[in-house]
């Protein structure tokens, strides 16, 4: 009977030692099986040739580009002064923010002809204008305009990759 015992005992141990190894064995390739399947289930972004062709029903017919940003607007800070020709401010002034196409802008009647009105601000008691404003993306360049017959009532500010617009008026 010890006999029997021991060859349990050593049966046991054996079989102990296999399982341990089959166990490990099992793991490994478990791990190994969902390592591939974590890299076959990543996203595809590549369009579906069909929908690049048909019209789309639905929205989720439609393919956008992974990195495509949906902001349709960019956010300015306007800094605007208004002087007197002795340089002291002048406050309560009106000051008019004119979107302008980019191409023509060669004379006044053209600047005139293609402006359209964004906004009107006033400068505080300290002949200034600090705001943040939003204006669309596809505006290339704003008119500033005050409301004054003085010579240097306007300029042209191009928008290319700012974000702060200045300027400082001097009027007589």
């Amino acid at each position: 009977m010890k006999r029997l015992k021991n060859n349990k005992i050593i049966l046991s141990s054996a079989l102990t030692k296999k399982a341990n190894s089959l166990s490990r064995i099992l793991c490994t390739a478990l791990f190994c099986l969902l390592a591939v399947c974590q890299v076959s289930v990543a996203e595809d972004y590549l369009p579906d040739s069909e929908k690049l062709v048909t019209k789309a029903a639905q929205s989720k017919d439609l393919y956008v580009e992974p990195d495509f940003n949906f902001q349709t607007f960019n956010t300015y800070t306007l800094e605007l002064f208004v002087n007197d020709s002795n340089g002291q401010p002048l406050q309560g002034v009106l000051l008019r923010i004119f979107s302008t196409d980019a191409e023509n802008v060669g004379s006044e009647e053209s600047l005139a002809a293609q402006k359209s009105l964004l906004g009107i601000v006033k400068t505080d008691h300290h002949g200034s204008v600090y705001q943040t404003i939003e204006i669309s993306g596809s505006i290339k360049q704003v008119l500033l305009q005050l409301n004054s017959q003085s010579p240097n009532n306007q300029v042209l500010i191009k928008l290319a990759d700012q974000e702060y617009i200045s300027h400082v008026f001097e009027v007589d």
